[in-house]
């Protein structure tokens, strides 16, 4: 296995996602299960998420109720016919009413994306779930992000020999499998602003 083949055994497919070191199939089944390795077989029948969500959105729970079916971006999702809805928003919806316009369904006291526990949610503006994940440090900026190519040692190394000169962005960017754009905004620190 060399660095540029998948680090789960038994892949021989070139990595895609270079921080984690997945092929492009394994990524994806990170991005739709939370895992690697998830889905598959795991399969639920037809409507038993459904049947499964009805039976437990209302009972009482001492801490998170974790969706343990589909998930999409981090958060537990439920197919009713061929509509995929947040299950968090479904139980926010159940327990607060219907969204006001222009709020979004926000997690209270358990920071968890897969919790659907109605006490935990809210309705809230997008400015004030922002305030949430930044205060939670559950914002996905820099190398929390899953879809990020660089690290804050590569940033800094990348800023540190653009100051020195000598160096064009082009050159930089090619070198770190980034584009010029993307670069440029790292070293003028329009990204990245949480790296020194």
């Amino acid at each position: 296995m060399t660095d540029t083949t998948c680090t789960i055994e038994g892949c021989v497919r070139p990595v895609r996602a270079k921080k984690q070191g997945w092929c492009g199939a394994h990524h994806q089944r990170f991005l739709r299960h939370g895992d690697p390795l998830g889905g598959g077989e795991s399969r639920a029948a037809p409507g038993e998420p459904w049947r499964y969500y009805l039976a437990t959105v209302y009972r009482p729970s001492d801490g998170c109720k974790v969706w343990p079916y589909a998930v999409a971006n981090g958060y537990g999702v439920l197919a009713i016919g061929r509509t995929q809805y947040s299950v968090h928003h479904l139980a926010c919806q159940a327990w607060n009413g219907p969204r006001p316009f222009g709020y979004v369904a926000c997690h209270g006291v358990c920071h968890n994306k897969l919790c659907y526990t109605g006490p935990y949610l809210r309705w809230a503006p997008p400015s004030e779930n922002s305030a949430d994940m930044w205060r939670d440090g559950t914002v996905m900026i820099g190398d929390r992000n899953h879809a990020t190519k660089l690290t804050p040692e590569a940033v800094r190394e990348i800023r540190r020999r653009y100051a020195a000169g000598g160096v064009k962005q082009w050159d930089l960017a090619r070198e770190y499998g980034v584009r010029q754009a993307a670069l440029s905004a790292i070293v003028r620190r329009v990204t990245w602003k949480h790296v020194d």
